[in-house]
């Protein structure tokens, strides 16, 4: 169990599962990633002084996107790995002027959280967006050496915490036939048509598999090539755009059209998924698509509180 991940075996919730029937244990694993998610991004953008009514419309799209939705019903644990983005960029933000225990300690648990919730592949896309956002608010600010410590050893400190189980599963990955097997042509037939960005504006333009009649081409499930988020997010965030260019908007909208970027059939994502990273070469690119879900969800927020 330690050195299988996918377990999940450390990660906090599970504990309910000694105490609860396993039908109540799987709903409270199925629910609470929309709970999690709409609270901890509410939070967040109360903290980019973004009214109440805004800040509870982008908690709601990111909590009820389809791609938690769906993600849930494929493997109940995936989106306990990602639920946890909006309260790291909370604390990092909370420790741009100066040290705070508590948000250092709720950075650290965030990142273990996200760990131990057994997803690793959305867990270091939660990372690398993060170092990013980072990074961001460093260069915005024109912040000092002292926040890059901070920021930075709050997530060290979360992979240490969570080292007990991701030492014995790296030692796993790169004795097992995944870490010496050509995944390249695999993972490249999962890349998304051009065309699919049409569900933006309609989910089940291509079918829906309760109909059994899903039949967007490529090897791509129907969890896989969920992009849709909402109608009014998704407007709002184009409105965001043109009122007010504000550098937090462009970090977003540019943020969700880069991670898409990788996903959508082109010579920049067959680029990207050739390049040889640990793990991420030998998965499915498509679990980035929380981020672009994110940050239309955050985006959207912004529109609406200057509409």
């Amino acid at each position: 169990h330690f050195a299988d991940f996918q377990t999940a075996v450390l990660y906090p919730l599970n504990l309910f599962g000694l105490v609860l029937p396993q039908i109540d244990f799987w709903h409270l694993l199925r629910i609470t990633p929309t709970i999690f998610a709409s609270f901890f991004t509410f939070l967040y953008l109360r903290n980019l002084k973004i009214g109440r009514i805004a800040s509870f419309f982008g908690g709601l799209i990111f909590g009820f996107s389809p791609f938690i939705i769906t993600w849930g019903e494929e493997v109940v644990m995936s989106p306990h790995s990602i639920i946890y983005l909006p309260l790291v960029l909370l604390a990092i933000d909370k420790l741009v002027k100066k040290f705070v225990g508590l948000y250092f300690f709720i950075l650290a648990a965030s990142v273990s959280f996200s760990i131990f919730a057994g997803y690793l592949q959305t867990t270091i896309y939660l990372l690398m967006f993060s170092v990013f956002y980072l990074l961001y608010r460093a260069k915005s600010q024109n912040l000092d050496y002292r926040f890059y410590i901070r920021s930075v050893s709050g997530i060290a400190l979360g992979i240490i915490i969570s080292s007990i189980q991701l030492l014995p599963s790296i030692q796993l990955f790169f004795n097992s036939q995944r870490s010496g097997v050509d995944f390249s042509q695999v993972v490249r037939g999962f890349l998304l048509p051009p065309v699919s960005l049409i569900t933006y504006l309609a989910p089940d333009f291509f079918g829906n598999p309760s109909t059994r009649n899903h039949f967007l081409g490529g090897n791509a499930q129907y969890y896989e090539a969920i992009l849709f988020i909402g109608i009014a997010p998704l407007l709002f965030s184009f409105y965001a755009l043109y009122k007010k260019r504000a550098s937090i908007i462009i970090f977003f909208i540019g943020s969700a059209i880069f991670s898409l970027a990788t996903v959508i059939d082109s010579f920049f994502s067959q680029f990207f998924v050739s390049l040889p990273i640990p793990l991420l070469s030998t998965a499915i690119p498509n679990r980035i698509l929380f981020v672009p879900a994110f940050s239309l969800a955050v985006s959207g927020a912004i529109g609406f509180d200057l509409w």
